[in-house]
């Protein structure tokens, strides 16, 4: 007979906790595998390199990585395959992160040169070299900002549209190009309503280097408004005015960078906040934030 009052037999032990069939079975350390940043930081940096140059040598790069990225899969299918009792690499290996960085890199700068070639597609660029005066109709694709000039000079206008006819030079073209318009104030560009279409003459110009628009347009006289939003379109800038208003007991800097990060609404940005944000790089916060919501250059 078992003497009970010798404690439990070692059979009646309580197995550890983590411990099943003898083996021990620990959680699984978590690391942090910053590979794939590699694709994606090198896309963007030859994305960057490239915005400068014309249209034709982002989409030959383009090409060039994606027919190197199926170059690459293909010698890789017909590679022979590894044996059966290695164990294969939890992440992408060299060859592996090469393919995804041409891949990236390709997918990039394909998709940025074709939307590019869209914008630019026209004779508004060449004319803007030209400094030629023409008539335009396009759609507002921002609030009118007012900005002073710091002088005694008139204040400027400054907004953007997307132009969708323009005539010059005895020819009329369709477009869809991304035009900065800079009036006068006081002839009614600050009271355009966003996603109107407009219409108006004016000097093109042609624009900074690096910027997104195709050309500067300076108006001549007021512009004709030829269509204000459609109803939903009248609803949205409803709410986005309505937010504009909610703002304004805060201090200038939030009152214009909170819209800008919400709704894509840099008109309430002060001036030395808009050069701030361009110095150290941060203007994407406002233009690609918001334009999650507005998508107003379309």
């Amino acid at each position: 007979m078992a003497d009970r009052g010798r404690g439990t037999a070692p059979d009646d032990r309580v197995p550890d906790v983590g411990r099943a069939g003898g083996r021990d079975e620990r959680l699984p350390v978590t690391r942090l595998d910053g590979r794939l940043l590699v694709p994606a930081l090198s896309a963007w940096a030859v994305l960057t390199a490239l915005l400068p140059r014309p249209v034709e040598v982002s989409a030959g790069v383009g090409l060039a990585c994606l027919g190197l990225t199926l170059a690459a899969a293909g010698w890789r299918r017909a590679a022979r395959s590894p044996p059966r009792h290695r164990a294969r690499p939890a992440g992408p290996g060299v060859r592996g992160l090469l393919s995804l960085t041409l891949a990236a890199t390709g997918l990039v700068c394909t998709g940025a040169s074709a939307h590019l070639a869209t914008d630019r597609a026209g004779p508004v660029g060449a004319w803007a070299q030209e400094r030629a005066v023409v008539s335009v109709e396009g759609v507002v694709t921002t609030e009118p900002r007012v900005v002073s000039r710091g002088d005694e000079r008139t204040d400027l206008v400054v907004l953007h549209a997307r132009l969708s006819v323009v005539r010059g030079r005895g020819v009329v073209s369709a477009v869809r190009t991304p035009v900065l318009v800079m009036a006068n104030a006081g002839e009614g560009w600050e009271d355009l309503s966003w996603r109107g279409s407009v219409r108006a003459t004016g000097r093109l110009r042609p624009p900074e280097p690096g910027e997104r628009h195709v050309a500067v347009l300076t108006p001549v006289g007021a512009p004709q408004q030829r269509a204000e939003p459609s109803g939903l379109l009248a609803g949205v800038d409803h709410v986005r005015d309505r937010f504009r208003s909610a703002v304004q007991p805060l201090p200038a800097d939030a009152r214009g960078l909170v819209p800008g990060l919400v709704i894509g609404d840099t008109s309430l940005t002060p001036e030395d906040l808009t050069e701030a944000m361009r110095a150290t790089g941060m203007t994407h916060l406002s233009a690609v934030s918001g334009m999650n919501v507005r998508r107003g250059d379309v």
